[in-house]
């Protein structure tokens, strides 16, 4: 981004778009304020209104038509989310008025802001840290409370075991800058050096080999019921998300597709699919909904299969767990016993499944890495391998390589590499040159 991008005022709508309660429309930049203002009915209120305060008002056309009314929010520069001057307009959550409002502040002379620009402003400005932006994208990305709380967790660890690394390859530099400057040999002689590049390879192997990546991040843990027509699938599938959302019929083959809908278990996203009944087709629209049933109980977390009174020993495959439904007609009895009619065994189903979902809880709460940073971090490791199979005697040729190797560990931490190991030196090394 350039510097007269960085000094544009930019405008989006903040809220998701839609209908809503209200709607917010965000204004960022030097200009903030005096086209903020130009909205409003008395745009004195906004030049002297101390910051982080808030006002109602009505907002208005360039021609004088009145467009809406609600509550304007000023934030001054620097102690705003950007660190700019800041103005949210919040009006009534129409798509048409949110469209109106930025048609008419980009009039007055803001631009529409670009993706993510308003963090990115925070970020340029020293608001936000890198870590600070991926926190920011994990919530909003959130597919339910559990993974909210494991993306923060995961983040955490992260950038603590990045910062660990930086601080470790920071620290061997400057000890060798050291011997550089003071050292009495033209060789190397730093104690435990190679212990110290063997912790540190250790470190990005340990975070290379539990690391997730991010399209693994808000995947919901999935349950697919499967079985023969008639066993009740979708009876039970209706049951589990409470409203009729799968067509029950007598006629076997009613359900000829596969269907998804969710359902939260204490905090967890589930997503529930019903699958086609498995027979011998009767056509080919009915084959390709079988099929298209059976790939999705492949890739699905926890699979069921159905019986009723008609079939109670099904063969099954590894990994399938029986569930026995219409449990009311006979009474039978196993380890999961259910009735879709009247309801009984749902509550430890619903246990069953959501003991599968806590499982996904260590996983969530791994580090995630994007292709880049793992690329990265594999750039790393491979420089540090290097060092560990053959450390240059020379120091200069020993302080290029961690030099180099740092080049491509700080992006992953935001940070300029050679301001912050010169920082580095100065400070904990007390070498004042």
């Amino acid at each position: 981004m350039s510097d007269f991008q960085l000094n544009d005022t930019i405008v989006a709508l903040a809220s998701a778009a839609g209908r809503s309660g209200i709607c917010v429309v965000r204004v960022s930049g030097p200009e903030a304020i005096r086209i903020a203002a130009r909205l409003l009915q008395k745009p004195e209120k906004l030049f002297v209104a101390l910051p982080n305060t808030a006002f109602h008002s009505n907002f208005y056309s360039s021609s004088g038509e009145l467009i809406d009314d609600g509550v304007v929010t000023a934030y001054r520069a620097p102690h705003s989310f950007t660190g700019e001057d800041v103005v949210e307009i919040a009006g009534h959550g129409s798509l048409a008025i949110a469209e109106v409002l930025i048609t008419e502040l980009s009039t007055r002379g803001a631009r529409l802001a670009e993706p993510g620009e308003f963090s990115r402003r925070a970020f340029y400005n020293g608001k936000l840290q890198l870590k600070d932006l991926e926190t920011i994208n994990a919530r909003v990305d959130a597919s339910d409370s559990n993974s909210l709380r494991g993306s923060a967790r995961g983040i955490k660890e992260k950038f603590e075991r990045l910062e660990e690394l930086y601080r470790s390859l920071i620290g061997l530099l400057a000890e060798v800058n050291a011997d550089i400057d003071f050292g009495e040999s033209d060789s190397i002689r730093i104690s435990g050096l190679n212990e110290k590049i063997k912790q540190a390879s250790n470190s990005v192997s340990y975070l290379l080999a539990v690391a997730r990546t991010k399209a693994a991040n808000s995947r919901a843990y999935t349950v697919a019921l499967t079985g023969p027509p008639n066993v009740g699938k979708s009876s039970l599938f209706n049951a589990l998300i409470a409203y009729k959302r799968s067509i029950v019929s007598e006629t076997p083959g009613t359900t000829r597709d596969y269907l998804e809908a969710f359902i939260d278990l204490q905090g967890h996203r589930i997503k529930l699919i019903d699958t086609a009944g498995e027979r011998v087709a009767g056509g080919e629209i009915e084959r390709e909904g079988i099929a298209l049933g059976r790939s999705a109980a492949l890739e699905a977390d926890l699979v069921f299969r159905l019986t009723d009174p008609a079939n109670r020993s099904p063969e099954i495959s590894d990994g399938v767990i029986l569930l026995h439904n219409k449990c009311d007609l006979d009474g039978f009895q196993a380890s999961i016993s259910v009735s879709a009619l009247t309801g009984d065994g749902l509550e430890k189903l619903r246990d069953v499944i959501l003991r599968g979902a806590k499982s996904l809880d260590v996983e969530l709460s791994k580090p995630v890495l994007s292709l880049s940073e793992r690329g990265a971090l594999e750039m790393v490791q491979t420089k540090l391998v290097a060092l560990t199979g053959s450390i240059p005697s020379d120091p200069g040729l020993l302080a290029d390589d961690l030099r180099s190797t740092l080049d491509v560990a700080a992006p992953l931490l935001g940070l300029n590499i050679s301001e912050d190991a010169l920082n580095h030196i100065f400070a904990s090394m007390c070498i004042g040159k």
